[in-house]
């Protein structure tokens, strides 16, 4: 079986790969065979643990929004029947001295 790095690399990929690998500052770790090494089980811990947090973060956010929203239906609902009222209110008072056949209906 042949070996899956090449033993003499071009001096430009050595070049290219250190400028690559010091720009993120990460290291990439191989297994034995040339694989790309699995991530610890503490990164993945954490990284389930991010995704979890991010998710319950929206949901407490979503769930403001709607509690917020029902919270100001019933104060929009009053503001509107007292605003109709006063409108009723106000055409009454204006055509109080004006008699017209029919009425105001």
């Amino acid at each position: 079986m042949s070996d899956p790095i090449d033993p003499h690399p071009r001096p430009d990929q050595i070049g290219r790969m250190h400028v690559f690998l010091a720009r993120d500052g990460k290291t990439i770790e191989f297994d034995e065979d040339g694989s790309l090494r699995r991530a610890s089980l503490s990164d993945r811990i954490v990284f389930w643990a991010v995704v979890v947090a991010v998710l319950a973060g929206a949901a407490v956010f979503a769930l403001l929004a709607f509690w917020l929203a029902m919270f100001l239906i019933p104060i929009a609902a009053v503001a509107a029947l007292v605003g109709w009222g006063l409108l009723r209110f106000r055409l009454w008072q204006a055509g109080r001295g004006v008699r017209r056949p029919g009425g105001w209906a």
